[in-house]
């Protein structure tokens, strides 16, 4: 038996899904690197990421990339500033 949900049903579940919290990943970079060296990095240490910072970032939900960013500095912290979205 198929259940269909009436409007109200449609507007509280809208609503609960608004609400709903996600993680969402800025993919900033990557880099390979051997565990010795891993295991051997300190405090102050730079961690060189294969992504050169004035190309686009891309920005997952559930793993699957919803939108691309620019890095940018807003109010003192590290941000994204959307440039394109994919439904």
């Amino acid at each position: 038996i198929a259940v269909v949900p009436t409007g109200d049903d449609r507007a509280r579940i809208a609503s609960r899904l608004a609400q709903a919290e996600i993680d969402v990943v800025a993919h900033l970079g990557a880099m390979r690197s051997t565990a010795a060296a891993v295991l051997a990095l300190a405090i102050g240490d730079v961690l060189r990421l294969e992504h050169v910072p004035d190309q686009p970032i891309d920005v997952r939900v559930g793993g699957v990339t919803k939108m691309r960013g620019m890095p940018i500095v807003d109010h003192g912290n590290l941000a994204i500033r959307v440039v394109e979205t994919s439904r």
